[in-house]
């Protein structure tokens, strides 16, 4: 009985030595991985002498051992920034990202960041710098009183940002500044013409302007300039300079400009020329009748005001074609009649000068001076009275 009570004793000692062996064994922290766990635990389970107390006791102990591991295994992964969670990793990273986190964060906001320089860039090239300095000039720095010319205003430098401006004179008896940025010549004299920028009046230029005094006014009359007779519906002509048909000179031209036309293709023939002075009244009588008098005035002159009174003027048409505008003929006489004397005497876009309507067909004879006046693309009235 001694030899069996002490095998008891020995093996409840052995049972205890190895139940205080398992708990250090949690206390280190050796329960990184289940088989670890279960190899500490094992000699718990097959020991065979072990009391129900102390089994419960065993079971217990290894239970809260399990749930403090697990506890400080979760309580790790959160604080260990190399094994984040998915969803909290992208959160953390983007707002304070490791050096291992940035790089992933960088390569999925790459696209972002890519469109972010070329927003900038556009936005570079977009922007203008604002100006720091100014000119002004005009035309001609000598007006005649009554004339109204547009100075030109620019901004330096020449890409700065566009800008409101002020327009001053130092005499306002003499230039008159208009609502539209025009200036006029009022009275004869001295002016200064001063720009500066609304935002900063110490970005300024000055021109000084010469009115000179208007001059003479020309008779109405039977008004030759440059050897050219005049006749609108401003300037006149009277039955006593009337030829009664072309003139030689004009006749001889047109033969020659019909004969270069049949060269390059194109019939042209005179429609309509010299007419008399009671021939145009019937005229003007009658658009008067089809149009009214406004209709009338825009397309057709009184008597004493036509050029088909001055046997200097010639309606060209085609055999060719009906209307003559915007057909190759027409374009062929335009570039061509000046070799022969004439100019397209109501050019397109020419109204405020000529008083009349463009007409592509209405050539006037007036010699040497055709080239000149056609290569500066000017009016008649443009060439003879500027």
């Amino acid at each position: 009985m001694k030899n069996s009570a002490l095998r008891l004793a020995s093996a409840a000692a052995a049972a205890a030595l190895a139940l205080g062996g398992c708990s250090m064994a949690v206390k280190t922290e050796r329960i990184d991985t289940p088989s670890e766990q279960q190899q500490s635990t094992s000699p718990q389970i097959e020991s065979e002498g072990a009391s129900a107390a102390e089994a419960s006791a065993k079971t217990d102990s290894s239970s809260k051992s399990e749930s403090s591991a697990k506890e400080q295994s979760s309580s790790k992964a959160e604080s260990d920034p190399q094994k984040p969670s998915s969803s909290r990793a992208e959160g953390t990273a983007k707002e304070q990202p490791s050096s291992k986190s940035a790089s992933t964060v960088n390569e999925q906001t790459k696209p972002q960041q890519d469109e972010q320089p070329e927003s900038k860039q556009e936005s570079k090239q977009e922007s203008k710098p604002r100006a720091t300095g100014i000119s002004i000039s005009l035309p001609s720095n000598k007006i005649t009183a009554g004339k109204t010319v547009t100075p030109t205003v620019t901004l330096k430098p020449e890409n700065a940002e566009p800008e409101e401006y002020i327009l001053t004179v130092s005499d306002s008896s003499i230039i008159l500044i208009n609502g539209d940025s025009t200036v006029t010549a009022l009275g004869e004299g001295e002016c200064a013409l001063t720009v500066s920028l609304e935002r900063d009046s110490s970005i300024t230029a000055q021109t000084e302007i010469t009115v000179t005094p208007k001059p003479d006014p020309l008779p109405t009359e039977n008004v030759f300039i440059k050897g050219i007779l005049l006749v609108n519906k401003e300037y006149s002509m009277t039955d006593e300079i009337d030829p009664g048909g072309l003139t030689p000179e004009c006749a001889a031209a047109f033969d020659r400009l019909v004969s270069a036309a049949a060269e390059s293709g194109y019939s042209l023939y005179s429609l309509s020329d010299y007419r008399s002075s009671a021939e145009q009244q019937e005229i003007y009588d009658s658009y008067v009748y089809q149009l009214g008098q406004y209709g009338a005035d825009a397309i057709c002159a009184l008597p004493g005001h036509s050029e088909h009174q001055t046997g200097l003027a010639i309606d060209v048409a085609s055999y060719s074609t009906g209307y003559f505008p915007g057909t190759p003929e027409a374009a062929w006489l335009a570039a061509n009649c000046a070799d022969y004397g004439f100019i397209i005497r109501y050019p397109y876009g020419k109204e405020y000068a000529t008083g009349y309507s463009y007409e592509a067909w209405h050539i006037r004879y007036v010699g040497d001076a055709a080239r000149e006046i056609t290569d500066s693309g000017l009016a008649l009235e443009e060439y003879l009275l500027d």
